[in-house]
């Protein structure tokens, strides 16, 4: 019995691992049934029974186990062979019963077979019978369902491959979703993030607005532009990393007090932005327009690099979808027109600045054309000396007649002149033809000791090797030119408009300082540039307060500068500007600006 245990085991176990072979499991079938037949005649002869009582034992039973074992392969092949040899085996054992019994055992009672050593061969017969039909039809079961069970375990099998396959390739998609979720937001970062200040990008400024502008038919949306002034030569004394501190303050500090009020964004390099959604007016705009500059007053950062430059604010309020998406074009154009007044100004957008914008644009367009057929020329109007009446000189100012637009203003020509870089080429051309033109001026009155002054950008300063040639080359042709430069060419950079300056007069210019008054300037450190003349601005010449005027024209004599009071009109002005000291006068009442023509036909200008 333990031997046809350990069999059975041992065909489960090897089963279990790995499908046995169809040798194999015949061999082990051979085993099991010799076993079987062995255990039957050792229970017969060890128990010294009939052998009739062995046909009584429970060993029908293993045939049964033994033969239901081989279903496990599958095999119908190996059922059958099983069969086939419980079949025989059993027919073994029941003809060695028969041999084995004496005379008479054959029965047909069933108490006798049961209580005695009798057999009843029908019930042996009904055991053959029922062990061949078991074999049979499991054999047939198993051919009819071998296809079906292999199918469907290669199928399990497949399937349990696709859904490891699947689990493998979802864990592969989870990792690639992530990467792609945080190379997203990298790329967003990259996109509406400021890398510097952390404050939101210019890219993000326009997504806000044109998602915003759906939404603005019952509320106000409000873009502020604050534009760091001179930040440029900031960045370029101290360097990019005091520079970048400064950006850096400027964001925090905007975050700070705007927080839940308005988004903050950097929109270029010393530019940044702020959006209001709420509801908001025109004179709220100019509300937060003073907060700004009042914001910006204190210097920025600390010790040596600290940056009080200022801001200039430009401000653009939408009312309506249609309004919003010109916001950012109508926030730049006014603080253009806040830049074009000087520091610390502010701007809120009106549709008059548009309408100018595009004239200027218009104009832009055209002067390259207008600079070929020579459509900028000179005028001279004429500096009068306040004392004798008598002529000065000139200051030669560039105009503009245009066949398309007339005669377009100063103001609106030379900015674009500064700003795509031919202000360098027409200032030296200038120079040149403003002696040429002084000379022949000054040879037809007769006169040797008329001056003439000429206007210098600011931006002619930043490169300022051509202007220093060009006027060395005027100098040697007329001795008496005047440059005058505005107060912003100092103010921007002292130190080097300084060297400058003293070069310019090495080499043999008189140098005005032009519209005095009308920034920060102040005689207490203008004595520190060589300058010979304070040419005051109109505004002091038409003021009320006249003790201010004469307190400069005082102050000016006493450092030895001259002084030309700009924009006299009436003999009283005239009067006036004389009794108070000042050297020189200029103005409409002398007439105004002529070309060189007029000049040498006959003088344009009273001097009665």
């Amino acid at each position: 019995m333990a031997a046809l245990a350990a069999g059975t085991v041992v065909r489960i176990l090897l089963t279990r691992r790995s499908a046995l072979t169809r040798s194999v499991a015949l061999l082990l079938t051979v085993f099991e049934f010799s076993v079987l037949i062995f255990l039957i005649v050792c229970f017969a002869q060890r128990y010294s029974q009939p052998s009739a009582f062995v046909l009584k034992s429970p060993t029908f039973v293993w045939l049964f186990v033994l033969i239901s074992l081989r279903a496990l392969r599958f095999d119908p092949l190996e059922i059958l062979v099983a069969g086939g040899a419980a079949v025989m085996g059993w027919a073994v054992v029941l003809a060695w019963t028969l041999a084995d019994s004496p005379p008479g055992t054959v029965t047909r009672d069933f108490v006798a077979y049961m209580t005695g050593s009798r057999i009843l061969i029908g019930a042996e017969v009904e055991k053959l019978i029922a062990l061949s039909m078991f074999t049979a039809a499991l054999a047939m079961a198993m051919h009819r369902g071998e296809s079906f069970l292999r199918d469907l375990w290669t199928r399990t099998h497949e399937l349990a491959k696709t859904l490891r396959k699947e689990k493998l390739l979802i864990r592969k998609l989870e990792a690639e979703t992530q990467e792609r979720v945080r190379a997203n937001t990298l790329l967003r970062d990259a996109l509406y993030k400021d890398s510097l200040t952390g404050s939101a990008s210019s890219a993000w400024l326009d997504l806000q607005i044109e998602e915003r502008s759906s939404l603005t038919e019952r509320a106000s949306l409000l873009l502020v532009l604050i534009d760091l002034c001179q930040f440029r030569q900031f960045n370029e004394v101290l360097g990019h990393n005091q520079g970048n501190g400064i950006l850096i303050s400027a964001a925090r500090l905007l975050e700070a007090d705007y927080a839940g009020r308005a988004q903050v964004f950097r929109v270029s390099s010393d530019e940044f932005a702020l959006l209001f959604d709420d509801e908001i007016s025109v004179s709220d705009s100019e509300a937060v327009c003073r907060e700004l500059l009042q914001l910006f007053e204190l210097p920025l950062g600390t010790g040596a690099a600290r940056f009080s430059g200022g801001v200039n604010i430009g401000a653009a309020l939408a009312k309506n979808g249609s309004e919003a998406i010109h916001l950012r074009s109508n926030a730049s154009l006014a603080l253009n027109a806040a830049k074009r007044r000087g520091r610390q100004h502010s701007q809120v957008y009106s549709k008059d600045q548009r309408a100018r914008a595009e004239a200027l644009a218009r104009i832009e367009l055209a002067l390259p054309d207008a600079l070929k057929r020579r459509e900028l020329f000179l005028a001279y109007q004429p500096i009068v000396h306040l004392q004798t009446r008598r002529l000065a000189g000139w200051e030669a100012l560039l105009r503009w007649n245009s066949p398309e637009f007339g005669e377009v203003a100063p103001s609106d020509f030379i900015p674009v002149l500064e700003e795509t870089g031919r202000i360098d080429q027409i200032g030296c051309e200038i120079l040149g033809e403003a002696v040429r033109d002084a000379e022949a001026m000054s040879r037809q009155l007769g006169r040797s000791d008329l001056f003439v002054s000429v206007n210098v950008s600011a931006k002619q300063l930043n490169a300022p090797e051509p202007l220093i040639s060009a006027v060395g080359e005027a100098v040697s042709r007329y001795a008496n030119l005047k440059l005058e430069l505005t107060e912003s060419c100092v103010a921007n950079d002292p130190d080097s408009a300084s060297e400058v300056l003293f070069r310019l007069k090495r080499a043999g210019a008189l140098l005005a300082i032009d519209d005095f008054g009308t920034g920060m300037s102040s005689l207490a450190h203008i004595h520190r540039y060589p300058f010979d003349t304070i040419k005051l601005d109109r505004t002091f010449v038409q003021s009320e307060h006249g003790q201010l005027t004469r307190g400069i024209v005082q102050l000016a004599d006493s450092i030895r500068l001259s002084t030309i009071a700009e924009g006299i009109e009436t003999r009283a002005q005239m009067t006036q500007m004389r009794d108070m000291g000042a050297t020189y006068g200029q103005g409409f009442l002398w007439g105004r600006a002529a070309p060189l023509s007029s000049w040498l036909t006959g003088s344009p200008a009273s001097f009665e």
